[in-house]
Formats: C-alpha cells, structure tokens, sequence
C-alpha cells in the first residue's frame, strides 16, 4: 500500500498539462527529464476535458455509422385478423393514400436526428404520442371510419400520449377510440430500454377488456374461453365476443422499470496510458483482460422530479429536471478529489509520454443481454481533448 502526503517536505510533487487536436491518441516527448531516476512515484489525473457532443446516447453500429433501431410502432387492430396477417401488414403506412404515416418509433429521431443526451430523446419520445394524434386525426379510426363525430377524419379526436410518471416510468395513456382500433407492438430493444413487460409473447400491447367489469387483458389473442370459436391466433372481436367488452375509457399502461435506467448507453469514460504503470485484472462478461486505465469516469444521470399540488391535492402531471451535459465536458475538474492513484513502475529516463483516451458502451445484444464494448473516443478533426497528470514521490 502505497501512502501519498501532499504537504510534506522533500516530496517531489510535478505535473504537466497535455492537449490533442483531431485524435483520441496523445502523446509528447519532453525536453527535459520530469522525474527524479531515483524517486519511486504515483500518478493521477487531476483534469480530463473531452467534447461530448461526439458521442451518441446510443452509440455505434459496427460500420461506424449512429445506432439507429426501432423501439416500437403503432399497428391496426382488426378484429378477425391472424396473427401471421397482423405481423405482415396493418401499417400506418397503408390504406391512407397521401394522408399515411410512418408509425415507428427509432433511436434516432425524425429525419435521422441523433440524440446526445437524455432530454433531447424524451423530447422526441412524448412529441411522437402527440404527432400520432395529429396524424391520424386527419385519416379517422375505424372500419368504416365514422361519418361525423368522434373518430372521423379532421375532428380533432385525441388518440395517444406518452409522458413520465414521477419514478421516471413510460406511460402511454391512449383513449377508448384507441385501444379499440390500434396497438403498440415493442421490439426486444424497445422493450429493454422503455421498460415494458406487460406485452404478450408477440411483444404487443393491447387492452382487451373482460365483460362484466372483470378487468382487462394485455393482449388481443386471449383465446382461452369455450365461446370463441374463431381459430386461436385472431384479434377478438370486442363487440361481438361474449367475454369481452369495447373498450369505453382513456386508459393508461406503465412501464415497470424506470426509463433511466437503460436508456444512456454510455456507460464510463477512461484514460490508458503506455507507460509502465501497475496493472490490474479485469473480467467483463465473463473475460479477463488487463486494465490499463488511470481513470475512469461514470455518466450518471442526474434527475429531478417536482410535483405540484393545488388546493392541497398533488396534479398528476410531474416536471423533471435533468442535467445536461453538452459541448466540452470536464469529466475530472481540478477541484475534484483524488480518486484513482496509479503506481508507476519506473521513472528512469522517463521522456516520452502517450496516453489513450476510451469510451464504453452498453449495447443490448441479439440474444437479449447487455454487453460492454469499449471504443476509441470519437474526436473530430476541428475537436480537441486535454488532460492535466500530477506526479507525486512516494515516500
């Protein structure tokens, strides 16, 4: 164990400060010998700053190229459809002429938009219920579409929101009109990062209410009572089926684990070095590999909620308050405390001096885990990153 005192005499205490432009890679060869051949010392990083608007909520495909895959979409509901029929059509992109819409939800927003941090893809998330309603209120639901009132094309009917519950839950809150003629359909990703389990083995979700007030179901396929005669894999018939019942009120369905926590992929920033410095073992995802870093630094989410009352009762809507990092980042400030001390093996002749900077990722995988993958640091070629190293004799 090595004891490391700032303020006592006869330590040699030096540091310099190193700054790249257009690389992930640092390195310099100094004039002058910086260290003492005959001191034994310890290294930290006493500042990292880093342009973090290079770096992806969601990360990188292996091509290099933003992630960019689908959370979920807005299918028809059809009764008497199979499922095999349900999987191969009923799009919002179908049956509208001019007027159709592409009901997918993406990773990156509309028009190829990418997210670098939180507040932007929830901005995008709870505009995407609302652009649903807009769109489709100028097509109307139903088969056939009403003539007049609610449901009719250009009547200004509400279909669907999405918003947050105070723990950082996914509502979507759609109306009657709407779980009676549409449903969500989630992917394995999609499912993992809004936090929905309540969908069936097809990965939709859809309320079919039970007759005589005997609850709902989340599925449009549950074939499970003697009345229904129809083949087991088509959509119920809420107005005909003696089991269930149209759907008649706004009803809202929640995620069961908070959005915040899958939803920022970047998981830590870290600093290796080339210099003969202590090693440690590491073991990701059941491998061991050496760890060469100096530093690391975790992206933490920082959020907070305000509720509001009126007349002493609390509103159901909630503000959150997120902390948002953008441009150049200080990941280490000089007036934080020393965390992470690094031993170096030797100083003799030390002059020349590289450094790495990294990123890692949690990407969710085709088998349905979530899995590291670690990656140089993407600096442009008009950005730059800096760090400051404090060297300190043992005693």
């Amino acid at each position: 164990m090595s004891e490391i005192v700032l303020n006592r005499h006869g330590i040699d205490q030096v540091g310099f400060s190193i700054t790249t432009l257009g690389d992930s890679v640092a390195s310099c060869t100094l004039n002058d010998l910086l260290l003492s051949p005959a001191n034994d010392y310890m290294l930290r990083v006493q500042e990292l700053n880093a342009p973090i608007s290079g770096i992806p909520l969601f990360g990188f495909e292996t091509d290099g190229s933003t992630l960019n895959r689908e959370l979920f979409r807005v299918k028809r509901r059809v009764a008497g459809t199979t499922l095999a029929n349900f999987n191969a059509g009923f799009e919002t992109t179908a049956g509208a002429g001019p007027l159709n819409f592409d009901s997918r939800f993406m990773s990156r927003g509309p028009g190829g938009q990418v997210h670098y941090n939180v507040t932007g893809f929830l901005t995008t998330l709870g505009k995407h219920g609302n652009n649903f309603t807009q769109k489709q209120d100028l097509i109307g639901a139903g088969n056939p579409i009403p003539p007049n009132g609610i449901g009719s094309p250009g009547s200004n009917t509400e279909y669907l929101r999405i918003r947050l519950n105070a723990d950082g839950c996914v509502e979507f809150i759609g109306t009657s009109l709407f779980w009676n003629h549409f449903c969500i359909q989630f992917s394995d990703y999609g499912k993992a990062i809004l936090g929905f389990t309540n969908t069936d083995e097809n990965n939709i979700l859809a309320i079919s209410p039970r007759a005589n007030h005997a609850g709902v179901v989340f599925t449009m396929f549950d074939h499970s009572f003697g009345a229904y005669v129809a083949p087991n894999n088509n959509i119920i018939d809420l107005t005909t089926h003696a089991e269930y019942t149209p759907m008649l009120e706004t009803t809202k369905v929640v995620g069961s684990v908070p959005i915040f926590k899958n939803l920022d992929h970047r998981y830590f920033v870290s600093v290796e070095t080339d210099l003969l410095v202590s090693q440690a073992i590491k073991v990701v995802d059941g491998r061991q590999t050496i760890d060469r870093s100096i530093c690391k630094v975790f992206f933490p989410t920082t959020v907070k909620v305000l509720l509001e009352s009126e007349d002493g009762i609390l509103r159901e809507d909630v503000d959150f308050e997120i902390k948002t990092h953008v441009g150049q980042y200080s990941f280490i400030r000089k007036t934080s405390p020393s965390r992470q001390w690094t031993t170096l093996q030797t100083s003799y002749d030390l002059r020349f001096y590289r450094f790495h900077l990294y990123v890692t990722y949690r990407y969710f995988d085709a088998s349905g885990k979530w899995v590291f993958s670690r990656m140089k640091y993407p600096i442009a070629k008009d950005d730059s990153w800096s760090m400051g190293l404090e060297f300190v004799s043992k005693l």
